[in-house]
């Protein structure tokens, strides 16, 4: 039994000093490599900012005051003074059909006769060519043998005047204006135009108001402008100016 013991002692030891033997003649083993180290910064988050403190709403006796203290506001400038109301403009006059119609005065009368396009060779009754109707404004004394001073004619309404003024005879005048295409077709009509008659008795400012067929209205106008007639006065007897319808009656014998 002490046999056994002591050779497998031996044998142990034997083993143990081949293993050192061994290990001493093995190269050294490597060393582990160390993982790569990564470097980290932790900050610390910032503290939040408290939020703004809000001022205190005035108090309403605090609201009242610095209301109270608030500059007036300034004042309003005055309205601008309104315009004077202009003059109302002369009442419209009523179309008066000047030819075809005797006009008649204390002197005597006066007949505007229509154009039918043909020549006329009868007088006018009651009239002569030149004539003048209606008293003549009484002369003026001058108090020193200063010039007397002219004033512009003043514009009296047709109705307002002591005498109307009378047309010429415009017989072959119209005559000579008659719209040549109306002519060669055969149609006839009228034209209404505004003149106004000068304190001398010219016409002027002439203006086509209607016509019945295109060019009667310019026939017309041709025919009364630069006219004279009558002058016109007013209830002193003054020679004014004044605003007349005349109406121009084309008619084609058939």
């Amino acid at each position: 039994m002490s046999k056994l013991w002591l050779s497998s002692l031996a044998a142990s030891v034997l083993s143990h000093v081949a293993l050192s033997m061994v290990l001493a003649e093995a190269p050294p083993a490597p060393e582990p490599r160390l993982p790569p180290t990564v470097m980290l910064d932790v900050m610390s988050p910032e503290p939040e900012r408290p939020p703004p403190e809000m001022a205190p709403l005035p108090s309403p006796a605090l609201a009242r005051t610095m209301e109270s203290r608030a500059p007036a506001p300034a004042p309003m400038p005055a309205p601008a003074p309104e315009p004077a109301p202009e003059s109302p403009p002369p009442e419209p006059v009523a179309p008066v059909d000047l030819t075809g119609v005797t006009l008649s005065s204390d002197e005597g009368s006066f007949s505007v006769p229509a154009s039918n396009g043909q020549a006329r060779r009868a007088p006018l009754a009651g009239m002569q060519l030149g004539q003048r109707t209606g008293k003549p404004a009484p002369p003026r004394g001058r108090a020193d043998s200063r010039p007397e001073r002219r004033v512009a004619p003043r514009w009296v309404a047709l109705r307002d005047l002591s005498a109307r003024p009378r047309p010429p005879s415009l017989d072959g005048a119209l005559r000579a204006n008659y719209p040549a295409g109306a002519r060669a077709q055969g149609i006839g009509g009228s034209a209404t135009v505004r003149a106004r008659i000068s304190a001398a008795g010219l016409a002027g400012a002439v203006r086509v108001a209607s016509e019945s067929f295109p060019g009667f209205g310019q026939a017309c106008r041709r025919t009364l402008l630069g006219s004279r007639w009558t002058p016109p006065l007013d209830a002193d007897g003054h020679a004014v100016a004044t605003e007349i319808v005349y109406r121009c009656r084309f008619v084609v014998d058939p």
